[in-house]
């Protein structure tokens, strides 16, 4: 272990000597009883391809660091300080398949030591580890290190493991398969509420205990939000206090209220078989958003009062991690996430390794607008309808003939509608060809079977009015909109209605 003792600055052989001289530096920081137990169980995260020599680059462009290192630490901040790490195992010769067995060979071989249940993982490898798999990594391991505890162990899934049109149904699958029946709706109204394009659900999370309070996470990232959006997305969990997020995204990105740069997440977590979420995590990408490390440190020991976090243990943690000057530039943090844990504030900062290129920050994804009527059509035909969670739950559950009816008599109700907001826009269309294609479609509108009123026959007039209130709601809106619009504004209403 010579090699933790190795100055700052000096060239380090291997990512694991460079990594573990700062992680050496982070315990000795937070005053950990012992540190050998951490370092060595860090070396077997790292086993065998985190010996290769750094003078030869990454060996995989890994998303873990900005500059494609695969490791990360991170400081969780509360009533006791926790320290984190987090790897991308990679296979012998690197691929989506190669780490991925990698990752599952990790956690079997920790397994015997430690307390490591592979059960739940078992159940939803074939959504997450296929045997063609897409996206930008297979699986990502973490650990965490307490002076009071063993550590825990968590693995991180990728939901586009079998492309981005199945993410939504692979992590609802997900869902049912691990208890969480219910759940999907959380996820999809609250978390994601806004859309994929907007909202997109990033990364799938595990416990890998044998605790039946391991939880599981679902991780939204929001595209060009705004702090209410934040707020919002939230505010699906009990742990949620309105305000919380607002005050301390105004602390650590203070007088920025739409967030055009890096996306935040929000991460919502499932444990003990409630359907709801229990906790919800806000993760700030702050390195987007500030000039310099220094600013950073600033902010965050600005929250740590806001919060009455003790600010002791990160300052002397940043202070041990830091290579060069946090004036000098922007890298050595990358996020800060917050949460309630117990009713009390909790603070995580993300401290990257920069094996590779010290000073990166990984710039945005292009933002992406959202779809637009041949954008939508488009999605419906590379994703097979049937695999929407929704016809998902469908196809899984027993026939409910109450509630296919309420569809059914909905789509009744707006076929008569969609006559009439046909008839709405022909009258004001002057143009010869579009009066014709909207009389086609008039036709084909008349031609549609009908009789879904049947399924609704036994209710009495109360509830079949009530049952339907949304699609009259509905119809009130768009009459109103087409009536003020321009009538090519009109036809696309229209269009947007059939896709």
């Amino acid at each position: 272990m010579s090699a933790l003792n190795i100055p700052n600055g000096t060239v380090r052989p291997s990512l694991f000597e460079m990594a573990a001289g700062r992680l050496q530096a982070l315990c000795d920081a937070l005053e950990f009883p012992e540190s050998k137990p951490v370092v060595d169980l860090f070396h077997r995260l790292l086993v065998p391809w985190g010996d290769r020599p750094l003078a030869e680059g990454p060996q995989w462009p890994s998303n873990v660091g900005d500059d494609h290192t695969p490791v990360e630490f991170s400081l969780a901040l509360g009533s006791a300080p926790e320290l984190r790490v987090m790897v991308e195992p990679l296979g012998e010769t690197p691929s989506l398949q190669s780490n991925a067995a990698a990752s599952m060979a990790l956690l079997e071989s920790l397994s015997p030591a430690f307390d490591v249940d592979m059960t739940r993982l078992r159940r939803v490898k074939d959504l997450f580890m296929p045997r063609s798999p897409e996206g930008t990594f297979a699986a990502w391991v973490a650990a965490e290190f307490s002076p009071s505890r063993s550590p825990k162990f968590k693995v991180y899934l990728n939901p586009y493991a079998q492309g981005r049109a199945l993410a939504p149904g692979l992590i609802e699958e997900a869902l049912v398969r691990l208890g969480f029946t219910m759940a999907w709706p959380y996820v999809a109204q609250i978390l994601s509420r806004r859309g994929p394009d907007l909202d997109e659900l990033m990364y799938f999370s595990l416990d890998v205990s044998h605790s039946s309070e391991s939880r599981l996470k679902v991780y939204a990232r929001h595209r060009r939000c705004t702090v209410a959006d934040l707020e919002a997305a939230a505010s699906g969990s009990p742990t949620h206090r309105a305000g919380d997020v607002a005050r301390f995204l105004g602390t650590v990105a203070p007088n920025v209220n739409m967030f055009q740069g890096r996306a935040p997440f929000n991460c919502y977590a499932f444990a003990g078989g409630s359907d709801r979420p229990m906790a919800v995590t806000t993760h700030f990408p702050i390195n987007g958003y500030a000039a310099n490390d220094r600013l950073v440190r600033d902010r965050v020991v600005a929250y740590l009062r806001v919060a009455g976090i003790p600010e002791g243990p990160y300052e002397r943690a940043l202070a041990s991690f830091a290579n060069r000057p946090l004036e000098s530039g922007i890298g050595l943090q990358s996020y800060v996430s917050f949460r309630r844990h117990h009713g009390q504030p909790r603070l995580t900062v993300y401290l990257p390794v920069e094996a590779y290129r010290p000073g990166k920050v990984a710039t945005p994804p292009n933002t992406l607008r959202p779809s637009g009527v041949v954008e939508i059509s488009k999605k419906f035909e590379e994703a097979a309808i049937t695999d929407d969670p929704y016809l998902r739950r469908v196809r899984r559950e027993a026939a409910n003939l109450d509630g296919f009816g309420l569809i059914l008599a909905n789509y009744e109700v707006w076929r008569d509608v969609s006559m009439r907001l046909v008839t709405v826009a022909a009258e004001r269309v002057a143009d010869e060809a579009p009066r014709r294609i909207l009389a086609v479609r008039a036709l084909e509108l008349l031609a549609e079977p009908v009789g879904a009123s049947a399924l609704l026959g036994d209710l009495d007039d109360v509830e079949r009015v009530r049952r339907l209130v949304p699609i009259r709601r509905f119809e009130t809106r768009l009459a109103a909109f087409l009536a003020s619009a321009s009538p090519y504004e009109a036809i696309g209403a229209l269009i947007a209605r059939d896709v």
